[in-house]
């Protein structure tokens, strides 16, 4: 492919996105990322994924502060084309206007369904049963630009974010090897969001990761799901923190126990009160430890020492 195409993107769904345009032998002059930052406990300063890919492949990595910065060395580079996949940053008309064809946005959701930085996990969180990728022109309002294409799928009953998010790349693959080629043709259709259907999706807060006993199996089943593999659900027992990654609901009506009482455990699970139906435990991640399945933890425990106790 001839065409000079210029990348900007930053996390993993971005990273594998590249990664199958340059397998597909696009043309990509120049990758756009967010600045390395430190990462783990150790604050070890790591390369972004999107970086990490384009440097396997000799690319040219451009890592400004502020994307507007730099403008003259994108301008330079005469791109026909500018995809974006989660960038991390907003992009100013003079740069989009820039590409001789366009510049797009591949993003993950439904437009214009869950406009923002968290569209898997609001998906997952609402208990969706389909959501899918959307590629629109990018416009200065945030993921308001007008649609070329979209492709949904399912959601499974316990798909995490994590789960979706995977599906998500190989729907996204699928996507651009359709539309790709229509839209370096320059005849591509465009159709305009929908304004009274927009709903959004703000990055995730602290006050969202906390278990609220009081709410529904369905609702609770939807938050732990919804917040694997980050930053993952948490509790309260003993006074410390306690993450919840994996569950199930049951049919099993609540009688007799306060929300968030450890009702009973059996070989793989950890039984717990909600407001309606018990909810089975499967991944935890106690304070001070690491992620394990609800039966490691169990191990060693007698149920004097976890039933009847409660998460709150």
């Amino acid at each position: 492919m001839d065409k000079r195409i210029i990348f900007m993107g930053t996390p993993i769904f971005a990273a594998s996105l590249l990664q199958f345009l340059i397998d597909q032998n696009y043309n990509i002059i120049a990758v756009v990322s967010q600045p390395d930052k430190p990462s783990g406990r150790k604050k070890q300063v790591l390369a972004t994924p999107v970086k990490e890919v384009a440097n396997r492949s000799n690319i040219l990595v451009i890592q400004p502060e502020k994307i507007k910065t730099a403008y003259q060395t994108i301008a330079d580079l005469q791109p026909d084309l500018i995809i974006t996949a989660a960038y991390g940053q907003f992009i100013p008309n003079e740069i989009i206007n820039l590409p001789n064809i366009d510049c797009i946005n591949v993003h993950g959701s439904l437009l214009p369904k869950y406009r923002g930085g968290a569209p898997i996990h609001y998906s997952v969180l609402n208990g969706d049963r389909r959501t899918g990728v959307t590629i629109m022109q990018m416009a200065q309002k945030m993921d308001a630009g007008d649609m070329i294409s979209s492709k949904e799928f399912e959601i499974g009953e316990n798909d995490t974010t994590s789960i979706v998010h995977d599906k998500m790349i190989e729907i996204a693959k699928q996507l651009l090897v359709e539309t790709l080629p229509i839209i370096i043709s320059g005849k591509y259709p465009l159709v305009k969001q929908d304004e009274s259907k927009v709903t959004y999706s703000p990055n995730i807060s602290k006050e969202q990761e906390k278990i609220d006993w009081k709410q529904s199996s369905q609702v609770i089943h939807n938050q732990i799901r919804g917040l694997n593999s980050w930053p993952g659900a948490y509790t309260t027992f003993g006074e410390k923190r306690f993450k919840i990654y994996e569950s199930r609901k049951t049919k099993i009506k609540v009688q007799g126990v306060d929300v968030g009482t450890i009702t009973q455990v059996d070989e793989d699970y950890i039984y717990v009160a909600t407001k309606d139906f018990l909810i089975k435990l499967l991944v935890v991640q106690p304070f001070g430890k690491t992620k394990m399945k609800s039966k490691d933890y169990l191990k060693g425990l007698t149920n004097e020492q976890i039933t009847h106790k409660q998460f709150r």
